[in-house]
């Protein structure tokens, strides 16, 4: 861990609850254990999930609401807004051990208005539901250097916040209740019209013969430049690293779909969000579902009946 992380860590003074222990939680939740040297409260519908537990300082929880009772602070990192649903207001979820002081802070890729509805319904406790997201994948994750957005109430709380710097580098305040969420879904939106749009040029510079590497170096030195190329791309397309194990297509169409969701109940168009949803349906067709979301580069090659751009990680179905 770097000197600076270190110096902008303080000791909590609250005890904190953790529940989804997926490719992102997990780290997430071990990084907050190891650098601050405290105990968790865990709970995962994976009892799989928490087999190692007390190899990192964590306490297996039965239930969202046993995490609940033994902390005053909760992270959750779940699939989808039903999970959290299910986790925050079930018949065994943290509604029912909700008392004045208890916080849920949920850092899952969801809808705004999912936060909203729980702490509304939270209120009559004296609990409340906030709001963070995350940035830099797993990788990031499991190094403990995320980029975090958060509420502006997250970044105003120190208690919380002693927990977010176990796992990040970055904290990025928004603003009012939900906005992390909206920052997030904002950015995948982005990420997910760029990538298909990336993997369309590319296909189509090398089918009109222009060697692949040509065209990716050209192409970094002009205004097509960006992360998604200098990073996404260049770290996968031309070494054929586009299978399972990094973002998936499935998680991508998620999110445009949580996107267009948002958009709806602002009355707002979406055009290219449908466009792109449509390319990486096409993947999931091919059986690119739980690849790394550049593979959408394979459909487009399907789509014009083409040899593949770069090495292929696995044949085509």
């Amino acid at each position: 861990m770097s000197t600076k992380l270190k110096e902008h860590m303080v000791a909590p003074q609250k005890r904190l609850g953790f529940i989804g222990l997926g490719a992102m939680g997990k780290p997430i939740a071990q990084n907050i254990a190891k650098r601050l040297d405290i105990a968790i409260n865990v709970y995962d519908v994976n009892a799989e999930a928490m087999a190692d537990s007390n190899e990192w300082g964590a306490v297996v929880s039965s239930s969202p609401a046993e995490v609940a009772a033994s902390s005053d602070i909760i992270f959750t990192m779940l699939p989808a807004d039903e999970h959290l649903l299910a986790v925050a207001l079930g018949a065994d979820g943290i509604i029912q051990s909700a008392r004045d002081g208890l916080t849920l802070v949920d850092f899952s890729t969801l809808g705004p208005a999912t936060i909203r509805e729980i702490d509304a319904n939270f209120h009559e406790s004296g609990a409340r539901c906030l709001s963070a997201a995350v940035t830099l994948g797993v990788p990031r994750a499991i190094e403990g250097t995320l980029s975090i957005y958060v509420d502006a109430a997250v970044h105003e709380d120190e208690a919380i916040m002693a927990f977010i710097r176990g796992c990040s580098s970055t904290v990025l305040p928004i603003g009012e209740l939900g906005s992390a969420k909206v920052i997030k879904l904002v950015n995948n939106f982005l990420t997910g019209v760029g990538n298909a749009a990336i993997a369309e040029v590319i296909a189509l510079g090398v089918k009109a013969g222009v060697p692949l590497e040509t065209l990716l170096r050209l192409l970094l030195k002009g205004s097509a430049a960006s992360f998604l190329m200098e990073k996404d791309v260049m770290e996968t397309v031309p070494v054929g690293d586009l299978g399972p194990g990094r973002f998936s297509t499935d998680f991508m169409v998620k999110d445009l779909k949580l996107a267009q969701e948002m958009a709806r109940q602002f009355g707002h168009p979406t055009h290219f969000a449908a466009t792109a949803l449509a390319a990486y349906n096409g993947s999931r067709a091919y059986g690119h579902a739980d690849d790394y979301v550049g593979s959408v580069i394979r459909w487009y090659e399907v789509a014009a009946n083409m040899e593949p751009v770069g090495p292929i990680e696995k044949a085509q179905s």
